[in-house]
């Protein structure tokens, strides 16, 4: 499915031990076969940012081979490697802050796509338990906050 796209971005974890989330799974097994020609994704710019947690020995370790291995089946970077620290004093954004805007820069979109007015920033909306005691149903999870 890569050979058809000609950008991606990744946004992956890792669990267990150093191992790639269940939903990417598929994915790395289809590009670890080592007889893939190095030329298979040289249409392909992307980018990988890891959400990770340096307590871990493994840290970033799905996000570090993704990059790595799409490297060498000829895809090409458009920016650095990102690699979240979830146990950073300022938490994951310390890094994503950055990350994502340096990412924008890079992608160097024509204007008005999208517009230049708009903030380019990610949102995080979590979703808990409201006042009336239900998970995200009949208003937001923020109900009970003053």
């Amino acid at each position: 499915e890569l050979r058809s796209i000609s950008f991606a971005i990744f946004v992956v974890s890792t669990t267990g031990q150093g191992d790639p989330p269940l939903n990417m799974r598929r994915l790395w097994q289809e590009m670890l076969p080592a007889t893939l020609p190095n030329t298979l994704l040289e249409r392909l710019s992307y980018e990988v940012f890891g959400l990770g947690d340096r307590r871990y020995r493994e840290f970033n370790y799905a996000a570090r081979k993704l990059h790595a291995r799409l490297q060498s089946l000829g895809a090409t970077p458009f920016f650095r490697l990102g690699l979240g620290d979830d146990q950073h004093d300022f938490g994951m954004e310390q890094e994503l802050d950055p990350w994502c805007e340096g990412m924008w820069e890079a992608l160097k979109l024509p204007p008005g796509l999208p517009d230049p007015d708009v903030d380019l920033r990610y949102e995080v909306e979590e979703l808990g338990e409201t006042q009336n005691g239900q998970n995200g149903q009949n208003g937001t999870a923020h109900d009970d906050l003053p």
